[in-house]
C-alpha cells in the first residue's frame, strides 16, 4: 500500500507501521493522543522562562531603588537601620537581594507610615531586635495609616517597656545630679 504516511501522523484512527533498515517494524504514530493534547507546549519554553529569571535576578538592584524612590530620606535611614538589624538574624549575617526586593515589594502595598512606624517599632525596642521579617510585617499588616500616624507623633511611642522607662528615669537622675 503506498502512501505518504506524514498525512496520518497524528490520527488516533491510523497505525502507520513502517519498515526500518534493520527490517523491524517501527510504529511513527505512537502516543498520538499525547501528541494532539501536548502539542500546544513549546519545547523553548523552560529555556525562555529561564532567560527572565536571570534577568530579574540581574535586575533587582535597580527594582530596589525603584521601590525605594516612594520614602522619604528619613524612612530610608529607618528602613536602613532595619535591614541592617534583620541581617543579624540570619546564620550567615547576609540578606539576599531576592529577599530585600520582597520585602520592598511587600512594604508597596501599605501605606509608608505604616512601614515607618512598624520598622521603627522594631528596631527602637530591644525585645524585638532577635524578630525576623514576618513579625514586622504582622505589626505594618495591622496598623492602620492614622494609627501609625498617631503613635509616630507621640514621643517614644514604642517606648513603653520598662527597659526604657528605666532609661528615662536614668536620664532625669543624671539631669538632677542624683
Amino acid at each position: 500500500m503506498l502512501i505518504d504516511y506524514r498525512e496520518h501522523i497524528g490520527s488516533s484512527k491510523i497505525s502507520i507501521t513502517l519498515i526500518n533498515a534493520d527490517n523491524k517494524e517501527v510504529n511513527v504514530n505512537i502516543n498520538c493522543q499525547s501528541n494532539k493534547i501536548n502539542g500546544d507546549i513549546n519545547p523553548q519554553s523552560k529555556v525562555k522562562e529561564r532567560k527572565v529569571k536571570e534577568s530579574n535576578k540581574n535586575n533587582i538592584p535597580e527594582q530596589i531603588e525603584n521601590l525605594r524612590l516612594r520614602y522619604s530620606k528619613n524612612q530610608l535611614k529607618i528602613i536602613d537601620d532595619y535591614l541592617e538589624m534583620i541581617r543579624h538574624t540570619r546564620v550567615s549575617a547576609k540578606i539576599s537581594p531576592s529577599v530585600i526586593l520582597g520585602m520592598y515589594q511587600d512594604w508597596d502595598k501599605r501605606p509608608t507610615i505604616c512601614v515607618e512606624y512598624g520598622l521603627k517599632i522594631h528596631t527602637e525596642n530591644p525585645a524585638y531586635h532577635s524578630k525576623k521579617e514576618n513579625y514586622t510585617s504582622g505589626i505594618i499588616r495591622n496598623t492602620t495609616a492614622e494609627e501609625a500616624a498617631d503613635k509616630l507623633s507621640e514621643p517614644f511611642p514604642q517606648l513603653n517597656t520598662g527597659t526604657h522607662k528605666k532609661q528615662n528615669s536614668f536620664l532625669a537622675l543624671v539631669e538632677k545630679g542624683g
